[in-house]
């Protein structure tokens, strides 16, 4: 530590940071944080606790007995914790806490020791853990147990994919998994009209006649049709016993009541899926007069929190769809629409955006000539994926290539993008690699920003990375200008600019890289007409999770004659 760092100016700063940095763990954290005596008196306690505590002021309840707070066997859970905190271990327990607005909230609590200099404990941490929702979950599953684990799951598999049709035969599955035979999914559609968008049979068998089910759609103006008027309304429809009579009265014609008929249907019961206080459009799950069993009035809380789950996931996959065709239009927009064709030296790119599971990143390619027959190109990725992450990627793209035409400097274009990064979104990371390509002299210049370097195919056969450049990225750089660094590119020889989506796609990044190698030395990749999309071929085919950039650059043999203009 220099003399400067003992000025108590910067002891002063230097604490203050400390205690910034500590106030916003404590504020990321939904926990109720609490720092004990041994005896178990309050001395702190974290805001957000406080707040899940309805505790209005913390002098209110400063160095009070925290064990008076806990009642019959939470009391004696709670003293046991505290006695095995003091002695130096871990205690945990489960535990029922009245708040001061009157709610009743369970936590589950860990009491450790604080230790001090001497190694003896001289303070006590608890950390609490609201885990009311769950023991309620916990408790309506032993009432219910079969039905209820539907619920358990339902998490899970509404979230296992954000693509929109995934998600509505995901719902339709979910129902027929353990509590209808067979159900439908109505969704109000754009034009204010009910589509009828997935359906589900709990025998395979039946799923050709169920693909009839569209035609059924309620009409917003079917009286009769009980979806549409769940639909309309936003309550649940309930018919626990459906004869002829019933079904009858409640299909929309004879074909209809043809089709339900043939389903066997016996007990229905319909639910609106409603989503940010907007009814999105209805469940409607039914069950076969063979299966012996009907709903009740005792089913609707669990087929409600079913439909809200379930419209929740709909509404997200909505969303998400919504975005990912806002991001691929951008994001393509932003690629250039063509590359630069020169004299003894060819461009090729590909690029393709992640898998539906994923959302669009912010990985860019890019490649120009300036007016004395330079060529920039730029590769990058922005940390993060969607709309936003699209965005940014735009904006940066466009700095590099602003900044190019002043200075076309590898490293100096890098710190004005990093500048420029820094004042529109100071959060955003990215990383970047500009180079420059002089085809009279056939060499190339690069300066990166947390990006690799691209992988040179030389003509004897060797498969080298010339630049090894390493900084950190946009960001991160605070301005500093990037070390740029000049390499020779002998005739034949043929380079690949990629982001990581292309060696990360195997999981491996080791293996990916390997991969890479193997396919810059195969001359059937290098020599194909599409060489970009040859070498993304074989080494990820068509397994991406990420975006995929890929910028190649090959030399041919022989020199040309003609030069660019402006040499």
């Amino acid at each position: 530590m220099s003399p400067s760092d003992l000025r108590p100016g910067a002891v002063l700063d230097s604490l203050r940071e400390r205690e910034e940095f500590l106030r916003r763990i404590l504020a990321s954290s939904d926990d109720c944080i609490k720092i004990l005596t041994l005896d178990a008196r309050l001395q702190f306690m974290s805001e957000n606790g406080r707040k899940a505590l309805a505790i209005p002021d913390f002098d209110l309840v400063r160095d009070a007995d925290w064990l008076e707070f806990w009642h019959g066997e939470d009391r004696r859970a709670a003293e046991a914790a505290v006695l095995a905190a003091r002695g130096g271990t871990k205690g945990e327990f489960e535990g029922a806490f009245v708040t001061m607005a009157g709610e009743l909230k369970w936590f589950h609590v860990v009491v450790s020791p604080m230790f001090g200099e001497n190694g003896v404990p001289e303070l006590l941490l608890a950390v609490s853990r609201d885990v009311t929702r769950s023991r309620r979950d916990r408790e309506l599953l032993a009432r219910n147990a079969e039905r209820l684990a539907l619920l358990v799951g339902a998490g899970n598999t509404l979230a296992s994919s954000l693509d929109y049709a995934t998600t509505l035969e995901n719902v339709a599955r979910l129902a027929v998994r353990t509590i209808a035979t067979f159900c439908f999914v109505d969704l109000v559609a754009a034009d204010g009209s009910n589509e009828r968008v997935a359906w589900a049979h709990a025998d395979d068998a039946q799923l050709p006649h169920m693909s009839a089910s569209p035609r059924f759609a309620p009409r917003r103006d079917a009286a009769a049709s009980p979806v549409a008027r769940v639909i309309a309304s936003g309550e649940p429809f309930l018919a626990p016993r459906l004869g002829d009579e019933e079904l009858r009265g409640l299909v929309l014609d004879d074909a209809h009541y043809a089709f339900v008929r043939a389903l066997d249907a016996g007990s229905a019961i319909s639910v609106p899926l409603v989503a940010s206080g907007r009814v999105l459009g209805a469940l409607t799950m039914c069950l076969s007069r063979a299966s012996g069993k009907t709903y009740d009035e005792s089913d609707l809380p669990l087929m409600r929190d079913l439909a809200n789950r379930a419209a929740v996931a709909i509404e997200h996959a909505r969303l998400y769809t919504r975005e990912h065709q806002v991001a691929t239009a951008l994001q393509e927009a932003a690629l250039p629409r063509s590359l630069p064709h020169l004299a003894g030296a060819s461009f090729d790119a590909e690029y393709l955006p992640g898998k539906s599971e994923a959302l669009i990143g912010g990985d860019w390619y890019d490649a120009f000539a300036l007016r004395d027959g330079r060529v920039v190109v730029s590769i990058g990725d922005v940390v993060g994926s969607g709309l936003h992450a699209a965005v940014t990627m735009t904006k940066i793209r466009e700095t590099i290539r602003a900044a190019a035409l002043s200075d076309p400097d590898p490293g100096s274009v890098l710190a004005v993008a990093d500048l420029a990064l820094a004042l529109d979104d100071p959060e955003k990371i990215a990383t970047a690699l500009v180079g420059v390509f002089d085809p009279r002299e056939r060499t190339l210049t690069c300066a990166a920003a947390g990006h690799p370097g691209p992988l040179v195919h030389l003509p004897g056969g060797e498969v080298a990375d010339p630049f090894d450049l390493r900084a950190l990225p946009l960001g991160l750089r605070e301005g500093v200008r990037a070390p740029s660094r000049t390499v020779a590119l002998p005739p034949g020889a043929f380079a690949a600019f990629f982001t990581d989506g292309l060696i990360e796609s195997t999981h491996d990044a080791l293996e990916g890289e390997r991969r890479l190698r193997a396919a810059l030395a195969d001359p059937a990749v290098r020599c194909a007409r599409r060489p970009a999309r040859a070498l993304r071929v074989a080494v990820i085919g068509d397994a991406r999770r990420d975006d995929v950039a890929i910028l190649t650059l090959a030399l041919t043999y022989e020199r040309e004659s003609r030069v660019p203009n402006g040499y």
